[in-house]
């Protein structure tokens, strides 16, 4: 795992952001732009290779999982509407669990996959979606 996803797992984010800095955007790979929220990044990678939308990390996380979790909302839109699978799971058969996915619930919603985040939700020990879907 790269030094900067591992800052930001042990909740270090400014030594995430000093590494950002130190090594500049561009050699930013997809999980770890997804991670920082990093977008212009995102859409380089993915305009150069499509198919990233959908690889899985070292750690066994897609793109999208990562900016979910570490709550960046426009770079999980941009995942989304280049083709990532929002009803994907952890590549070593384990779940979500985390409180930023249930945060993320209503951009799922929005992509249409109401049924796939109520079952993820109720897996991960949830009674269902934390969030009102009224108008």
């Amino acid at each position: 795992m790269s030094a900067l996803l591992d800052a930001l797992y042990h909740g270090q984010r400014d030594e995430a952001e000093r590494l950002l800095l130190v090594c500049g955007a561009d050699a930013l790979t997809i999980h770890e732009a997804a991670a920082m929220g990093v977008t212009s990044r995102l859409q380089t990678l993915l305009d150069a290779d499509p198919s990233l939308v959908n690889t899985f990390g070292e750690d066994g996380f897609q793109a999208l999982a990562l900016a979910v979790f570490f709550g960046h909302s426009e770079a999980a839109e941009l995942l989304l509407a280049r083709g990532a699978d929002p009803n994907s799971r952890r590549r070593r058969n384990s779940r979500e669990r985390s409180a930023g996915f249930r945060s993320a619930v209503g951009l799922f919603i929005a992509a249409g996959v109401r049924q796939a985040v109520n079952n993820s939700c109720r897996e991960a020990g949830s009674r269902g979606p934390a969030i009102s879907l009224s108008g």
